[in-house]
């Protein structure tokens, strides 16, 4: 996660997104806001498909897991060397 916040524009296209679909979805529940939390879970989860954001993510993590990965060996085979 940290990596994908640090290599990436994700927290501006997030933010971005976000204010889109609020725009787009505007809250119109009670006023008491008592589906409030349903609302915030279907704007999570629209963004979460969002093409852009999937677009950024996919590309992200296809080329980070077999990065990590050869990190993660390297440690795990430098951890095992050592008596």
């Amino acid at each position: 996660m940290q990596a994908l916040h640090s290599e990436t524009n994700i927290r501006e296209l997030m933010s971005e997104t976000t204010l889109r679909l609020r725009r787009e979805f505007p809250y119109d529940g009670p006023q008491t806001g008592s589906d409030y939390q349903d609302y915030i879970g279907v704007i999570g989860r629209k963004m979460a498909a969002d093409p852009k954001i999937r677009a950024l993510a996919d590309g992200f993590m296809a080329d980070a897991i077999p990065r990590f990965a050869k990190a993660w060996q390297e440690r795990k085979t430098t951890r095992e060397s050592k008596p």
